[in-house]
């Protein structure tokens, strides 16, 4: 009896022998899965943070721009190069981060009936009552490289 007892408990200590291992490679995985899906959670937030910077910019040099178009410094109606001027030096003021692309219109507001929804009718600057500014820049660069390609892509 005593032989059968010495022999099972050296078959379980040769399983968890081999099993060692696994244990090893198991929390290796599962170390690398967390570090993964937290790299991912932090490209997502800069994604999302840039985003928002950029809207930011967008939206004050849109409101300096307004004031132009408003007529709220001249009496005369505005010219274009004033316009251009007024969102520039906005965005140099306010310069949160690097923009490429600078896209200005300007235009009649109009309101939709049916939701309430104001847009922009594009237009000159003679009627002209609104603005939209419209910026982009490349998107940050991610912490995992392989999860976007192609570094050309802007927001």
């Amino acid at each position: 009896m005593n032989k059968e007892w010495s022999g099972s408990r050296r078959l379980q200590c040769g399983r968890w022998r081999r099993q060692q291992g696994a244990v090893a490679v198991f929390v290796a995985v599962a170390i690398m899965a967390l570090l993964s899906a937290a790299a991912l959670t932090i490209d997502i937030g800069r994604m999302y943070s840039a985003k928002a910077t950029l809207q930011k910019q967008a939206n004050l040099a849109a409101v300096d721009g307004a004031r132009v178009v408003a007529r709220c410094q001249s009496w005369g109606p505005p010219e274009s190069s004033t316009v251009t001027e007024a969102v520039h030096a906005s965005l140099a003021r306010n310069a949160f981060a690097q923009v490429d692309e600078i896209r200005i219109e300007t235009g009649r507001i109009e309101i939709d009936g049916e939701s309430a929804h104001r847009y922009l009718v594009p237009g000159g600057l003679d009627d002209a009552d609104g603005i939209r500014v419209t910026l982009s820049r490349p998107l940050p660069a991610p912490l995992i490289p392989w999860v976007r390609s192609g570094e050309d892509r802007m927001m």
